[in-house]
């Protein structure tokens, strides 16, 4: 427990600490730090914005929004988005800290868990989420866990793998709603050892029961919210509708906004311990050897880490455009009130002086906003896809 806890706040201080430095240069927080940040504020204050922005979407899922709502109260990450960058860090401190232990567990040397940790730590893509404050680091933890769960349940069979299995694999949904697809495979791969073990039936159903329990109850959630909030169940799926998906491959739903290839390094790090253990042209004679081997792999890791460094904290677009938008919108219409539509606009209203001109909603009725504002002359500003 020491060890973990040390592994956790260590690694957290440090993601913390480089978030900071990296952004008092430049800016580099997401869009999608701000956007989360902004609907969370508006869910605490009990705005009608917030509550359809939280579960009114399937590519803002609900749980990343969730996290960054206790630091709400505080000004600085409140208004800046910084505390989508918090939630980042400790998503990268747990699965460091996960990925220590399943190390220990296969038997592997401090020195080449440090080692190993460090090449994680340092990867391109670790840092960049830390710095942009992306959900990425969020999903990549619920991803790795879950396949590490798997293997561990395929190799020992507890229902406490089982159970934490499906658990994290349910909250990577409600993370990234691509996520269903990892569940639909690794529901196959389960359905696919229970037939070729040849379980009895009892055990085959309490099998199934338990990993699908936490995904009908996760999935069951949030077609309720949508009910009682936006009045209708499937709302937030209306982005999958078939007018909508016309010519669209599934190859370009899975990777829209969902950060499958960062989950490669951190997978590919876990998986050289389990290899060491079960793969004959690895499991060398010497216990030493085999640590040699994580730790010239790591090494390896660590020199193109340092080769890519320049592009570890890529920002995102600048917000030129937006400001400009912005300074003409209201040197040329003084006294005309604005529309914003959708997420987006939560970036925009950063950037306005006079918020009260802008009317933001996530439902755009403009008979409604044409009664309110009867009168005075509306104009759409719509982004450019």
């Amino acid at each position: 427990m020491t060890r973990n806890r040390f592994v956790f706040f260590t690694v957290a201080f440090l993601a913390l600490l480089w978030a900071v430095m990296s952004n008092q240069e430049q800016n580099r927080i997401s869009s999608e730090a701000v956007i989360r940040s902004c609907v969370a504020a508006d869910l605490l204050d009990g705005l009608v914005t917030g509550r359809q922005g939280f579960v009114g979407s399937l590519r803002w899922s609900p749980l990343p929004t969730l996290l960054v709502l206790p630091m709400m109260p505080i000004p600085e990450l409140a208004r800046t988005g910084f505390a989508a960058c918090v939630v980042a860090a400790f998503a990268v401190a747990c699965l460091a800290t996960f990925l220590n232990n399943w190390w220990t567990s296969y038997g592997l040397a401090r020195w080449a868990r440090m080692l190993l940790l460090l090449a994680y730590l340092t990867a391109p893509a670790t840092l960049r989420s830390i710095v942009s404050g992306t959900s990425a680091a969020l999903f990549v933890f619920f991803i790795v866990t879950s396949a590490c769960f798997l293997i561990h349940w395929l190799e020992t069979l507890k229902l406490r793998s089982l159970a934490y299995l499906a658990i994290l694999a349910s909250l990577a949904v409600v993370t990234r709603y691509q996520a269903i697809f990892f569940g639909v495979g690794t529901l196959a791969i389960l359905i696919v050892h229970l037939v070729l073990e040849r379980e009895k039936e009892a055990y085959s159903e309490g099998t199934l029961i338990v990993f699908l329990a936490p995904f009908l109850y996760v999935c069951g959630l949030w077609v309720a919210a949508n009910w009682l909030i936006m009045g209708e169940p499937f709302f937030f799926m209306r982005g999958l509708l078939p007018s909508r998906l016309e010519g669209v491959t599934l190859g370009e739903i899975l990777a829209e906004g969902c950060e499958w290839s960062e989950c490669i390094l951190p997978l590919a790090l876990a998986m050289l311990a389990w290899a060491m253990r079960h793969v004959p042209s690895l499991r060398l004679a010497s216990p030493f050897a085999s640590n040699s081997t994580a730790s010239a792999v790591a090494l390896l890791i660590l020199l193109v880490s340092a080769l890519l460094r320049p592009n570890a904290a890529a920002s995102r677009p600048p917000d030129d455009e937006i400001a400009s938008v912005i300074n003409y919108i209201e040197k040329i219409h003084p006294y005309d009130k604005m529309i914003l539509s959708g997420y987006c606009g939560y970036e925009v209203l950063k950037h306005v002086e006079t918020p009260e001109r802008y009317i933001h909603t996530l439902s755009l009725y403009l008979e409604k906003i044409y009664k309110e504002t009867k009168g005075q002359r509306l104009y759409l500003v719509v982004p450019r896809p």
